[in-house]
């Protein structure tokens, strides 16, 4: 008897108060599964479940569709069974993975659904699965474009953004005031010089959370950097495009701004916590902190790392390059990174001898450790005057 996977998900869970309890979906689709296991005579070794997850979304990571993965590759499972194809793939790419699988595998293989088995170790078979997933890659997005459509309709309208809470508020409308003064103390010491670090490790020893923080978890630098900026906080309405989210990850809302055909920005239909020249202020304080140069403030010749264009290696005499800390290959503290050799990295080596702690204060100490460590300290060399 063969053993085989059996494969569960649905992409919308739906909301709360709409009749729906999140597993409606994935219970069915799991009694379907062995159903069908017991029609086709075989064990079912495990169901994989990615309830609430797309399968068309290019950014979403579906963990037990890539453990199943995993297991088919391994011999673990000789097959999967669904309620249909969609299910298991709605991306072309997903299902050449399996196929790959399933042409090189050399022992019996299944792949079946409630709406007929595909062969996938024949032309036709894979022809078959083929055509079925490119529809349903295109009933998604003919799907997500509607959707989209109706989005930028109610932001254009100002309303609220449906789904999981902003930080600030306790729903769409309606505001949290422990955060909310969290976020008005923030923006006054931000005005007055504090960092977005120094704000945030304050937060973190308050056990601040986000609603997007994992359990057990305290609130981010990013998501910290992202809450002060969030337009929401006046209540502007800000619209940022599902295609943007997935190709660019987390955006700056400050740049997706609704606006209304004579350039002023729309409202939104809720309580807010700064006024608009509020957060305007703030807007502007925090883009002057901003760096554009690499390793250097915007203005200025000065480096951020010690010894940059100074330092060279006592061993071969080539420039060192200075680089992050990285977990596992030198003890060090946060505030610490390497300096190396460019010639012995150029050359495939993993380091130079004449590696040496980095520290983040420059002062004759420092200097004077680098002379120990082998490091040659030289000038710049000057430029002759032409006659």
């Amino acid at each position: 008897m063969l053993t085989v996977g059996g494969y569960v998900r649905i992409s919308d869970i739906g909301q709360i108060g709409d009749g729906r309890d999140g597993r409606e979906g994935v219970v069915r689709q799991r009694e379907d599964v062995y159903d069908l296991a017991q029609l086709k005579r075989v064990n079912v070794h495990r169901v994989y479940e990615d309830n609430d997850t797309s399968a068309y979304k290019r950014r979403v990571k579906r963990k037990d569709f890539e453990e199943m993965v995993l297991d088919l590759h391994n011999g673990v499972i000789s097959g999967i069974l669904a309620y249909n194809i969609d299910r298991i793939a709605r991306q072309p790419r997903d299902l050449e993975h399996l196929i790959d699988i399933y042409e090189q595998a050399r022992r019996p293989m299944v792949f079946g659904t409630t709406a007929g088995d595909f062969d996938l170790t024949t032309e036709d078979g894979r022809f078959q699965a083929r055509i079925y997933v490119t529809i349903a890659n295109k009933f998604s997005a003919d799907a997500a474009r509607r959707v989209a459509r109706q989005k930028l309709a109610e932001a254009t309208e100002g309303k609220p953004h449906k789904g999981q809470r902003a930080f600030g508020w306790k729903d769409v409308e309606h505001v949290d005031e422990r955060e909310a003064e969290l976020l008005r103390k923030a923006r006054r010491d931000v005005i007055k010089g504090k960092t977005i670090a120094t704000l945030h490790e304050e937060w973190t020893e308050l056990g601040v959370c986000s609603p997007q923080t994992p359990s057990g978890k305290t609130i981010g630098y990013t998501s910290v950097k992202y809450v002060l900026r969030n337009p929401r906080l006046c209540g502007y309405r800000a619209y940022i495009p599902q295609e943007v989210r997935e190709r660019s990850g987390r955006v700056d809302p400050t740049e997706y701004l609704v606006e209304r055909t004579d350039g002023t920005p729309v409202i939104g239909q809720w309580e807010t916590i700064f006024t608009p020249a509020e957060w305007r202020e703030l807007i502007d304080v925090l883009d002057a902190r901003k760096n554009t140069g690499k390793g250097r403030k915007t203005g200025t010749t000065v480096t951020k790392r010690l010894l940059t264009g100074i330092a060279r290696c006592a061993k071969c005499g080539t420039g060192l390059q200075s680089a992050m800390y990285q977990k596992g290959r030198l003890p060090a503290t946060r505030s610490t990174g390497t300096t190396t050799c460019a010639g012995r990295r150029a050359a495939g080596a993993e380091s130079c001898p004449a590696a040496a702690p980095r520290s983040t204060t420059t002062s004759r100490r420092s200097f004077s450790a680098a002379s120990r460590s082998g490091l040659a300290l030289c000038s710049p060399l000057k430029r002759k005057t032409p006659r």
